[in-house]
Order: C-alpha cells, then structure tokens, then sequence
C-alpha cells in the first residue's frame, strides 16, 4: 500500500488529519520548503498543501542530555536541522547519552529517522 493511499485513508475512516512533514538543514531551504504546493489549474487550484517544516531556525539545539531524554523526537530533530552547526558533536552526545534510557524497538525507529536525514537530499 503507497503511503498516500495510507494518508487518505486515515482521514477517511478515522479522521486522523495527515501531515506532510519536512526536515531540513539549512534555514533558505526551510523557507523555501514552507511554501504552499497548490495543485490543480492556475487560477483554480483544487488543492493546497501547507508544509510543516522544521530547520535550524524553529528547531532548538539540544545539547543536554537530561533535556534530549525528556523529549527524544525533538532530540532527533535537533540533530538533523543542526548538523551543520559548528556545536553538533554537543548534540550528539547529548542524543547518545539519553538513548540507552527508552525501549530498544523506540531508538531503532529513532536511529532509522536519524539515518535517513542529513545529506540525502538535495534543497532547492
């Protein structure tokens, strides 16, 4: 099953309200990345979809462990939108230390989430 059709029905049965999510690296690639995607006609579009965007400008760097074990979603994200930032090592052993804390299936997904995000993709 594609991950759309799992969005639509989500909504459909459910009413989960699905969440297009993008995580990026730099701020001008956020900014870019915030605009609407409107799709259908010009003057007419049938659909808008409005990002939820997360950069190193929104995101905050998370270089306690104590902090980034409270909240290890966040922590994750922290890791990503700053890992140009010259503190990044801080992040990282704030993240590594707070990870042995939570269930073994929690940090796989966590450590997959994290795998996959810096330098992957392109900005525009």
């Amino acid at each position: 099953m594609n991950r759309s059709r799992v969005c639509l029905t989500l909504y459909a049965k459910f009413r989960y309200p699905p969440v297009l999510l993008i995580v990026c690296r730099d701020k001008g690639t956020a900014e870019w990345a915030a605009e609407p995607i409107r799709i259908g006609l010009e003057k007419h579009p049938s659909l808008a979809v409005f990002p939820l965007v997360l950069g190193p400008h929104n995101v905050p760097m998370i270089t306690d462990a104590a902090r980034a074990a409270d909240d290890l979603p966040m922590a994750v994200f922290s890791a990503i939108t700053h890992s140009h930032d010259h503190d990044i090592a801080a992040i990282l052993d704030a993240l590594a230390e707070a990870l042995p804390g939570h269930g073994r299936r929690r940090r796989s997904g966590l450590r997959r989430i994290h795998r996959s995000g810096p330098g992957r993709y392109p900005g525009p």
